[in-house]
């Protein structure tokens, strides 16, 4: 089995960005409020059924998330996922 340094995996993947961990769970507040109670609780089984046993990412989440919806969403995922800095949360 090859070797695998943690360091590089960490520098490689934005997988593991402080963003994704520090604002996880904000992002998908956020997501809530933009795409309304009913869309979000029929994207979490969806998404769970689709992927279960198996990988995806960021993007397909997306794509679901946009189906199911019918809303864009890029521009709330990069800016709470991919910016330097938390955004204000909407209303503040």
């Amino acid at each position: 089995m090859g070797e695998c340094r943690v360091s590089t995996v960490v520098r490689s993947s934005s997988v593991l960005a402080s963003s994704v961990y520090q604002r996880g769970a904000m992002t998908l507040q956020v997501l809530r409020e933009r795409i309304g109670d009913k869309a979000f609780f029929k994207l979490l089984p969806a998404w769970t059924a689709q992927h279960r046993y198996g990988n995806a990412d960021t993007g397909q989440f997306i794509a679901l998330a946009e189906k199911i919806s019918g809303k864009q969403l890029d521009d709330l995922f990069h800016t709470w996922l991919n910016t330097d800095s938390k955004p204000p949360l909407p209303g503040k």
